[in-house]
């Protein structure tokens, strides 16, 4: 990759005075202190957040709208009002719900936000904690699995919430524009890959068809 900064000193010493030396830490460890090798560090970490920020958001959408389609065959099209469903999450996660269906409604301006606007602002943290071993018994998770992650019978709940969670810490690293070019971003992503082949066989083919993360990686300055 041509480096941008090369012969750049005073850009790259403003760009790490405006962004501040703390934030760029690790870019500054892993390049001996030199400012145009943070940089050029940092621009790579741009890019490989773009490529992964593919793989995440087609695993986050695919997995929400497999989990609504499991709670709605389990609890009815408007399970987030049902007293069931509502009973069965627990504290933290019945707050998500009842705050986003306050958003929702405050946002649109009506008295009784739609499912589907409520699943689509939910965040990907409250889907990944309903697979958690606490929701075991509630959902049935030894069987019920499978009803959701249906193309892939050697997935089971733990190897699933641990792969999710894996995924979730890269999404929010992404998301929150902090360092990831020292994460092992193959591994998940073909995690990401597996996860969402699992939940929809179309979707993984869009995504192993359009993920560009290897040509990013390559890219390292």
């Amino acid at each position: 990759m041509q480096d941008f900064f090369s012969g750049k000193e005073a850009l790259a010493n403003s760009l790490v005075s405006t962004m501040s030396e703390a934030r760029l830490t690790r870019y500054l460890s892993a390049s001996n202190g030199s400012k145009i090798d943070a940089m050029s560090l940092y621009h790579w970490n741009n890019e490989l957040s773009r490529s992964m920020y593919f793989p995440m958001q087609i695993w986050e959408i695919t997995l929400r709208n497999k989990m609504n389609t499991f709670l709605e065959r389990k609890y009815g099209p408007e399970w987030p009002y049902d007293k069931i469903a509502l009973r069965q999450l627990n504290r933290q996660d019945a707050r998500k719900i009842q705050v986003t269906k306050e958003r929702q409604q405050k946002f649109r301006g009506i008295s009784r936000a739609q499912t589907g606007s409520i699943v689509a602002d939910l965040s990907a943290g409250f889907w990944v904690s309903l697979l958690s071993e606490s929701y075991n018994i509630p959902f049935r998770w030894e069987i019920s699995i499978h009803r959701v992650f249906a193309h892939d019978v050697n997935l089971d709940r733990n190897t699933v919430h641990r792969l999710c969670l894996g995924l979730l810490h890269i999404r929010n690293r992404i998301a929150h524009h902090e360092p990831i070019f020292h994460l092992p971003l193959s591994e998940r992503r073909n995690e990401a890959a597996r996860l969402v082949k699992a939940l929809c066989p179309s979707s993984y083919v869009y995504l192993d068809s359009k993920c560009d993360l290897e040509a990013s990686l390559a890219k390292h300055p």
